[in-house]
């Protein structure tokens, strides 16, 4: 990973005109955008947007906002990347709900939640072969409701937590300064919230753990 001093020379270079530099930042951290826009973007839209769209409208409003975000540089430039993303992202989302005229809502099934709580499932999906042996495929359905019921009930930022810690893989450090809570909270946060969803699932008898 590129250092501190790396990333300014081309944060600088960036700003002086110099198109490659841009290119060279966003480049850097595209595989981590694409995680965290997989793990947040709506079930029902996966079928109509691509993670390749939104990184594309992000870099473009990373190339337009990058001077002031110089001028203030008031969290790591990952961070900010990160935030330009997500906003990316639920714009785009925005965009396609609105022109489907909510169809997007009309299914009954796990996906027929509000857009602002769409990692709950994804979350879920991902979280759940942590619980069940890879071949039970009824006890798996069973376990993701499990896991969306118990992330559901959560608040918000713990929820958070759990997604942007084994997910995103942002540190301890990182998750702090974004929710706006101290290292130690963060991780009493997590822990708590781990806690929570081991309870969820495996207290079932019927549930077997890997």
């Amino acid at each position: 990973m590129a250092d501190v001093g790396d990333t300014n020379h081309l944060i600088d270079q960036a700003c002086n005109g110099n198109d490659s530099a841009v290119a060279e930042l966003f480049e850097r951290h595209r595989e981590r955008l694409k995680r965290l826009i997989t793990l947040r973007m709506h079930p029902r839209m996966k079928s109509r947007l691509d993670a390749s769209d939104v990184l594309q409208e992000a870099y473009i409003e990373v190339a337009r906002r990058l001077p002031k975000y110089v001028e203030e540089r008031e969290m790591p430039f990952f961070l900010w990347l990160r935030i330009i993303a997500v906003d990316s992202l639920e714009n785009l989302q925005r965009r396609h709900l609105k022109a489907e005229k909510r169809t997007a809502y009309r299914e009954v099934d796990l996906a027929s939640m509000p857009v602002t709580d769409a990692s709950v499932l994804n979350l879920a999906s991902q979280l759940v072969g942590q619980f069940t042996s890879v071949d039970r495929n009824l006890i798996k359905e069973e376990v993701q409701r499990k896991l969306m019921d118990a992330l559901e009930r959560m608040e918000v930022n713990d929820r958070e937590i759990v997604a942007m810690r084994h997910f995103e893989e942002l540190s301890t450090q990182e998750i702090a300064q974004l929710i706006g809570l101290t290292r130690s909270g963060v991780l009493k946060r997590y822990t708590r919230a781990i806690e929570r969803l081991q309870e969820a699932v495996l207290g079932d008898p019927n549930v077997q753990s890997e």
